[in-house]
């Protein structure tokens, strides 16, 4: 058996039937004096198990850890932000989630893990965007404040392989430095082919 991560992959898991929890490397630990490893960019890879095509992510209930996804924005702030990747640069007129925020290539709302792969959503602010891979703010779901307040947060699905989770935390971004977020913590599991 290889054991070994896919190239490019900081974290790797597997086993446990396809299920487990991955995390920041600060969370838990929203302190300035932990500032120093909040920055960088890595990869988190799941292997996809027997017989299995589809990751799914989700936090702990909202209602259980409200600072469960915790990536940027201050402490009152109760609501997804998301846009979309496209090379190095976000889609044209995107101007959020461009520092702090994790990435799930090819994420879906569909347990299945088919598209559509972008999201068509109305900010707060009644401004139209499209969200799609990058995921920041308090809440995993895929578009900017269409899950706010009490509302749990979204399952989000991706079919594609290698399963990979992306993270992002700039040196030079406001958050979650200046307001000590926790990070995140996201279970994960298997659907079957």
């Amino acid at each position: 058996r290889n054991y070994h991560a896919p190239q490019g992959c900081l974290q790797y898991f597997y086993g446990n039937h396809g299920t487990g929890t991955v995390t920041a490397f600060n969370y838990d630990n929203p302190s300035s004096g932990y500032v120093g490893h909040l920055s960088g960019s890595y990869t988190i890879c799941v292997r996809r198990e027997r017989s299995q095509c589809v990751v799914a992510w989700t936090p702990p209930r909202y209602s259980a850890d409200p600072m469960g996804l915790s990536i940027s924005g201050n402490a009152n702030s109760d609501h997804a932000r998301g846009s979309c990747h496209s090379g190095d640069t976000p889609y044209p007129g995107q101007s959020i989630c461009k520092e702090q925020y994790i990435e799930i290539p090819d994420s879906t709302c569909n347990s299945d893990g088919s598209g559509p792969f972008t999201q068509t959503n109305t900010a707060r602010d009644g401004v139209t965007v499209i969200t799609c891979d990058r995921i920041c703010g308090k809440k995993l779901c895929l578009g900017g404040d269409i899950c706010s307040g009490a509302t749990d947060h979204a399952v989000v699905y991706s079919r594609r392989v290698p399963f990979e989770l992306r993270v992002n935390f700039s040196p030079t971004g406001f958050a979650p430095q200046t307001f000590l977020n926790k990070g995140f913590k996201l279970n994960y599991f298997q659907q079957p082919c």
